[in-house]
């Protein structure tokens, strides 16, 4: 539940970076436009990072069945 927590937390920091960024660059007279990074992230950083939980995912899934039998060298003839 820590890392739930942790993560939320830290999204919302993130979140309250871009926004604060984006009010400062504006009254800056910069033109700040977050769409082209959302849509760039979207594209190559977040299918890194769902391939990295699901990498997780699976070697905890094989850790809590135990060892594959089917690599043993002993033949059960």
């Amino acid at each position: 539940m820590k890392t739930v927590y942790n993560f939320v937390t830290g999204g919302l920091i993130v979140f309250f970076v871009f926004i604060s960024l984006a009010t400062v660059g504006k009254l800056s007279g910069y033109d700040v436009d977050f769409i082209p990074i959302a849509e760039w992230a979207t594209k190559y950083i977040l299918p890194w990072i769902a391939l990295y939980w699901l990498i997780r995912l699976v070697r905890a899934v094989e850790a809590k069945q135990g060892p594959d039998k089917t690599d043993s060298k002993v033949s059960s003839e």
